[in-house]
């Protein structure tokens, strides 16, 4: 037995002559169709791996110079821009406190009795102290200690008669003899935008007897106007903030003159503006526009300037030198591009030349030869690796044929040695049963009969084993492919029928057939022996029990089943059923329950048939065997 293990594993052909030569033009046809795909190709890969590197540097360095640049140049002009509002702010703290050095010097010079006397207070304003008109361009007025305006420069304003005591900048002075700057409100006179400044008249002992106001017309030319009227920048400018009432005193964009801030909360920045800060930022305005803002306070009013300039304007030098950097990134990776595509190309032009010359091999039938080695650098040395392979798969497959020749003499050998073992064993064994016949009818000892019989069943014994290791051998060494014929369904069950059905009934199993009315294309001798092993498997482990043998259509061809309801197989065993040998309850290895050869033979079956055979099983639930058979 061992032996014809042996030989039917030796009979499978190790290496067949050519297919290593078949494998290598196969592999050389799929290297040519790869390289045909450019954008797959390793010059690709390498070239579009380096360009990436590349671009992502530059990329890197572009961001990182720009960023960098953007925070120097946001330092550097947000230092000047505070430089030139610090000036303008001194400059407008300067201007607020000499008019109210004026209006101070001019009320010292009002007496109690020149304030009580309307026509002198009138010629005082308008022809000792012209000074003043020149300081204030909305007017200067004076106004009695309840608050009515008594005299007025110039006369037409017709503020005279008027009561100012419910305006802040008036009752500071009158009622607490304080110099103040109001806040900027639209005259009830004059229906303008302005602001006024308002000193105390003071009496010998100091008591507030009236108050001198001057009134800045904000719509009209003024001293602000003269600082802030250049702007800053090209699309710049300035913003004179009063932050205790959140107003625009006026700017160099007339239009938001009066114009209210935003709400507390709306623009943090802002906000630190109103709360004192001063220095540089960046932020959107009211009107969303992003602007580099410098602000510094005006002591004087408690107010601030803030000197702004649009960032497009500001940052134009940064975008333009990142729109030239984005430019020369571009250029530059198109050059590092093309150079190393060249470079590749040219370097791997060996492996190229070799990958082509792999290809070319894949239309002949020519042995392959050794590859060419251009430069003996790491592509050389693949090449000559290759080579060497080549050497010794040419060597190896000559030592195959040489062993699959002696394989095949060894088969032949084998098959002539099993033929005439069958044919010589078989001859004793049917002599030693005739023998045991004849010597049966002559005996009447009851022990001499039973050991007969047990004679008997040894030879049948060893008949039935022959007979299987007979049969695997053929399936192990066929080769010839299957006789494939159309088959009647109905012909064949009968034919099955006709063997099995005795045997169930010994073993008192309800055998049943439904073949259908189906034409099959099979190997007759081949699929009756392949079902009897199943059903008689079946009525081996269902006794008593009912086995039923089925075909039917399906999807891809025709579908016979063996089912039973006897014991059923579990679950770890359903592969190890088909092995050769193996037995489920059988640990004595008892003849009469077989020799774990019936499926082996059947799963061989199978592969000869390019069938497929699918179990399902389970313990105490019957067994299902399902063969599919392709259709033509």
């Amino acid at each position: 037995m061992g032996m014809l293990e042996s030989s039917s594993a030796a009979a499978k052909p190790l290496f067949q002559p050519g297919r290593a030569a078949t494998d290598r033009r196969r592999g050389c046809h799929v290297i040519g169709t790869f390289l045909q795909w450019h954008w797959r190709s390793l010059k690709t890969r390498v070239a579009l791996s380096t360009l990436l590197i590349f671009v992502v540097s530059m990329w890197s360095l572009s961001f990182y110079a720009s960023r960098m640049l953007r925070a120097d140049m946001e330092n550097l002009l947000g230092e000047q821009q505070l430089t030139v509002a610090e000036h303008v702010a001194v400059e407008i703290n300067g201007e607020l406190d000499d008019r109210l050095g004026a209006l101070a010097t001019v009320a010292g010079k009002i007496t109690p009795a020149v304030l009580g006397n309307t026509a002198d207070l009138q010629e005082f304003l308008e022809h000792r102290n012209r000074v003043l008109v020149g300081l204030f361009n909305g007017g200067v007025i004076a106004y009695r200690r309840d608050g009515t305006a008594i005299a007025e420069v110039p006369f037409t304003a017709e503020r005279i008669g008027v009561n100012y005591l419910d305006v802040e900048t008036v009752a500071a002075a009158l009622k607490k003899g304080k110099s103040t700057i109001g806040r900027p409100v639209i005259g009830r006179k004059l229906h303008v935008p302005l602001f006024t400044m308002v000193v105390p008249i003071l009496d010998n002992q100091g008591g507030v007897i009236g108050a001198l106001g001057g009134v800045v017309d904000l719509e009209k030319p003024n001293f602000i106007d003269r600082i802030t009227v250049g702007g800053y920048g090209r699309t710049g400018g300035f913003l004179l903030i009063a932050p205790q009432y959140r107003l625009v005193v006026t700017a160099t964009d007339k239009s938001r003159i009066m114009q209210t801030l935003p709400a507390p909360g709306v623009n943090s920045q802002i906000d630190r503006y109103i709360q004192g800060d001063e220095g540089t930022a960046i932020y959107r305005n009211a009107v969303g526009v992003e602007i580099l803002n410098s602000v510094k306070a005006i002591p004087a009013a408690g107010w601030y300037l803030a000197a702004n300039l649009p960032t497009d304007e500001a940052f134009a030098p940064i975008y333009a030198m990142q729109r030239r950097m984005l430019l020369a990134t571009i250029l530059l990776t198109l050059l590092a591009g093309c150079l190393t595509w060249w470079m590749l190309r040219h370097q791997l032009s060996p492996l190229h030349a070799a990958a082509n010359t792999l290809a070319e091999w894949s239309h002949t039938n020519q042995p392959p030869q050794p590859l060419t080695i251009q430069r003996p650098d790491e592509i050389g040395r693949l090449i000559a690796g290759f080579n060497g392979l080549l050497e010794t798969l040419g060597q190896r497959e000559a030592a195959l044929c040489t062993a699959l020749h002696e394989i095949e003499q060894k088969e032949h050998a084998k098959s002539r040695f099993l033929a005439a073992t069958s044919h010589d064993l078989r001859q004793p064994l049917y002599a030693a049963q005739l023998l045991l016949d004849s010597l049966s009818s002559t005996l009447a000892d009851p022990q001499q009969i039973a050991s007969a019989k047990k004679v008997r069943q040894s030879l049948k014994s060893i008949s039935r084993q022959l007979r299987l290791f007979l049969d695997m051998f053929r399936m192990e060494g066929a080769q010839s492919p299957p006789d494939k014929q159309e088959i009647s369904s109905i012909v064949l069950f009968e034919e099955i029928a006709e063997i099995y059905a005795p045997i169930a009934r010994q073993a008192k199993v309800r055998l049943l057939f439904h073949p259908g009315e189906f034409v099959l294309h099979s190997d007759g001798h081949l699929l009756s022996r392949l079902l009897g092993n199943l059903i008689d498997n079946a009525i081996k482990f269902s006794p008593g029990g009912t086995v039923l043998v089925c075909a039917r259509r399906a999807a891809r061809g025709y579908k016979i089943q063996v089912r039973d309801n006897g014991q059923g197989i579990a679950a770890d065993h359903h592969d190890a059923i088909f092995d050769d040998f193996f037995q489920i309850g059988n640990s004595e290895r008892n003849p009469d329950a077989g020799y774990g050869l019936g499926l082996a033979i059947v799963n061989r079956i199978v592969r000869l048939l390019n069938g497929k055979l699918h179990l399902t099983s389970a313990t105490g639930r019957g067994s299902v065997f399902s063969l599919l058979i392709a259709s033509r």
